[in-house]
């Protein structure tokens, strides 16, 4: 297929492949396009929209199927709701010994009333807890994505008009214009709507949109509990419901405000790339230097003179132009990081507290049940995670206590302790532990009163409860000594207390390591290229009548010559050895948050493959030269997540400039410093500080620089302005005499005329030639005339000689 892959500006594409001797190519596809564009024309029906019937039964034989696996996972997950809809049936079947026709009220009743009186329930009972919804958040997006990918599979196969002759799928797949994900907002449906890289938010009453209706025989207006979380399973073709459109609508506004205060913010940051680059120039040996002559790189195979500052500047600023400014590429199962302007903002002005830290760890092991223990252990916990309610109460009986539940483990404790009462004070601070937050981190109430008596030491009393009981407690009692203020700041310090994870990594997801597998994909499509290409190429001269003359010329690449002229020397691979047999699967952990001195102590982590997106934390940890790999891996990240590509010698460059003395932000408190002259300075921010402060220290400013030239109107030395005329002392012994020679001529006294001989002079009869040297009058010359007011007896200026 010649698609945008095969003649497209890429690497390995038939025009980077050809090359110059066979340049040819490209100016007969040209023609052999257009051609055939004139004959057949191109244009996009409604027809191309349509699916067939079986490609609109299997579209909504998915969707019925989504709906049903997102209903069963809602219905594990909120446990809340589950057992309030358990508690509703029992009450209706304890009354068994009614009437068939008491019975079935309930079932007459309006549905609009089981609704209210839900929504009352969950207005007045339930501790909705926004880590449960983001869990339960995070499943229907994996079991959705697999359903939007699978449905969209589906459609394509099942169009009304086939591929071949389809134009809304062919304008896709060559690459002309749009992507897959218009042929599913189309044909299939508008998908998942995200706020801010998550779901639409809900309320307390567990509903996004304050709206009830009497459609569908009173049932609410969403049809299942995915639709209420903002995806949509209607599509552009047949149109979508109001709520629909309303969720539409949030996430339109969103990407509207983006476009009003992207401009701004990304103009900025290409300003600040091209003032801080504009000095790099590529020297006469090779070498890069910049305006102080500081060596930046040490290779290059540019012409001398040529910016590549700048160049590397426009070059990772345009995108940033096209880049969304709020966009969070989802990493992680829950997790979302930070990509777009924002990113690029904190990695270029290297900003202290990044918005979205993470880590990558691979481990050792990559079982499943290792990683979880591992992701545990790593997990900050404090008694803040798992207290369910805390509060100081004045309970002056030690032996008993004024909340009933808690007599009975306080009589078990003292059934086998003997306590001195008089050490005991009247204050206690109470805790009620969540159980299910309890056993996911595999901890014990003993543990976590081992973690208090280490922390207080004698200060207090605890008595747990036992793990079996309807409640978890804890509870602390003061000694005596201290009064409620210490209690206070007793009950401040539990809920800050540490029992077990690194500090600074607060939560740790799950993800396949899918590190091996994409190397073997990458060996075996670098092993397979030449191959498709050689096949291609045969194709094109076999099939293409018109300009053969051109095309016979054209011979056919083998290994060999594809090598050297693409410069790529592990282009052909052996593809037995980069196929491996399958294994089991390896999960690796993806932090929230980042603490590597510590990850890299972790036992069971493999500490060669940790990586962190925190530049000062990888600066400080593992040097200069890995802050210099993260910041090339960060940035051409956040630019391949936007959609664009930019070549990693740019890259490369931001990166030595940023590194070359530490790490600098390109900021004026950074690479804009002292280092650089005044003018160039000024010229960025702070113009009259830095210009006060340069005068009252009578500081000196070399005019090297491109904006110190452009300021005082020289030609700068970028391009052809980096060479000079330089005077050989050697040539000039020689030319010495050579100028005694013609001293005493006249001709060659013309000031314009540099030539010794008057007839090589090129301007020998044009004004500037003067045959005489001295000043005297000739009779060819304007004042030695008898008109001339000059040529007078009276005149001062006369003489008759």
């Amino acid at each position: 297929n010649l698609d945008k892959n095969t003649l497209g500006p890429s690497s390995f594409s038939l025009p980077d492949l050809v090359g110059k001797d066979h340049n040819l190519i490209l100016s007969s596809f040209s023609k052999l396009i257009n051609r055939y564009l004139i004959k057949y024309g191109f244009t996009l029906r409604i027809n191309d929209l349509y699916l067939n019937d079986l490609g609109e039964k299997e579209r909504l034989k998915e969707i019925k199927n989504s709906i049903l696996q997102t209903e069963a996972l809602y219905n594990l997950t909120n446990q809340n709701y589950t057992s309030f809809n358990l508690e509703k049936e029992d009450s209706l079947s304890q009354n068994g010994d009614l009437s068939e026709e008491k019975n079935k009220e309930p079932e007459k009743k309006n549905k609009l009333d089981d609704e209210k009186e839900r929504v009352n329930y969950l207005n007045n009972n339930l501790y909705w807890n926004e880590e449960k919804y983001e869990e339960m958040s995070s499943l229907f997006k994996n079991t959705m994505n697999k359903f939007t990918t699978s449905i969209l599979n589906t459609s394509m196969e099942n169009t009304l008009i086939p591929f071949p002759y389809n134009n809304l799928s062919l304008i896709v797949l060559s690459g002309a214009k749009g992507s897959l994900v218009n042929i599913s907002q189309i044909c299939c449906l508008l998908g998942q709507q995200e706020l801010e890289g998550k779901r639409v938010p809900l309320m307390k009453n567990n509903l996004t949109l304050q709206i009830l209706s009497n459609n569908k025989e009173g049932s609410s207006i969403f049809e299942s509990e995915v639709e209420k979380g903002g995806f949509i399973f209607d599509r552009f073709l047949t149109g979508i419901k109001i709520h629909s459109f309303f969720f539409h609508c949030m996430a339109g506004r969103e990407g509207l405000i983006d476009t009003a205060v992207k401009t701004a913010r990304s103009g900025y940051l290409q300003r600040c790339l091209v003032k801080h680059l504009e000095g790099l120039v590529v020297n006469y040996n090779g070498t890069v230097l910049n305006n102080s002559y500081s060596l930046i790189s040490y290779q290059s195979k540019k012409e001398s003179g040529t910016p590549v500052g700048l160049i590397a500047a426009q070059s990772i600023g345009e995108p940033s132009t096209q880049m969304t400014l709020n966009t969070f590429h989802f990493a992680g199962v829950a997790q979302n990081v930070m990509q777009g302007v924002p990113r690029l903002k904190e990695l270029i002005n290297v900003i202290k507290l990044i918005k979205t830290p993470m880590q990558k760890i691979y481990l050792q092991n990559g079982s499943l049940e290792i990683a979880k223990e591992i992701g545990n252990k790593m997990e900050y916990t404090s008694m803040h995670d798992i207290i369910k309610e805390i509060k100081i109460i004045y309970d002056p009986n030690c032996m008993s206590s004024v909340i009933p539940e808690d007599n009975d483990f306080i009589d078990a404790y003292y059934a086998f302790l003997e306590e001195n009462e008089s050490d005991l004070g009247p204050w206690v601070i109470r805790m009620e532990i969540f159980r299910e937050k309890l056993l996911k981190k595999n901890f014990s109430l003993e543990y976590v009163s081992d973690k208090l008596k280490q922390s207080f030491k004698n200060d207090i009393q605890i008595i747990c409860s036992d793990f079996n009981a309807e409640f978890l407690v804890i509870r602390v009692r003061i000694k005596p000594k201290h009064d409620e203020a210490f209690a206070k700041k007793v009950m401040y310090e539990i809920i800050k207390l540490h029992l077990m994870g690194i500090k600074g990594i607060n939560k740790c997801y799950l993800l396949l390591d899918d590190k091996n597998k994409k190397n073997n994909q990458k060996e075996c499509k670098k092993g397979n290229l030449l191959k498709e290409l050689n096949e291609r190429m045969r194709l094109i001269t076999e099939n293409t009548a018109e300009d053969k003359d051109v095309l016979s010329k054209l011979k056919l690449l083998d290994e060999e010559e594809m090598r050297n002229q693409t410069n790529h020397e592990n282009t052909s691979l052996d593809i037995k050895n980069t196929i491996s047999n399958s294994e089991e699967e390896k999960w690796m952990i993806q932090t929230d948050g980042t603490n590597l001195s510590e990850s890299f102590l972790m036992e069971g982590v493999d500490s060669k493959f940790i990586y962190s997106n925190d530049l000062i934390e990888v600066y400080s940890t593992l040097g200069i030269e890995a802050v210099r790999e993260v910041i090339m891996r960060e940035v051409q990240s956040v630019i391949v997540n936007s959609g664009s590509y930019v070549n990693n010698r740019h890259l490369s460059l931001l990166a030595d400039v940023m590194t070359m003395k530490g790490l600098r932000g390109i900021t004026r408190h950074g690479v804009n410093r002292a280092s650089t002259g005044a003018l160039k300075r000024a010229s960025f921010e702070e113009t009259v500080e830095i210009l006060l402060e340069a005068a009252c220290f009578a500081e000196k400013n070399f005019t090297s620089g491109v904006t110190e030239s452009i300021m005082l109107g020289q030609v700068s030395k970028i391009g052809t302005g980096s060479t000079e005329t330089i005077l050989d002392l050697d040539m000039l012994q020689s030319v010495i005499p050579l100028a005694r020679k013609y001293e005493f001529l006249r001709e060659i006294h013309t000031p314009v005329i540099l030539s010794p001989e008057t007839l090589t002079t090129p301007t020998r009869m044009s004004i500037a030639f003067s045959p005489n040297a001295t000043k005297e009058y000739a009779p060819t010359t304007p004042l030695y005339n008898p008109t001339s007011p000059v040529y007078s007896p009276t005149s001062p200026v006369y003489s008759p000689t």
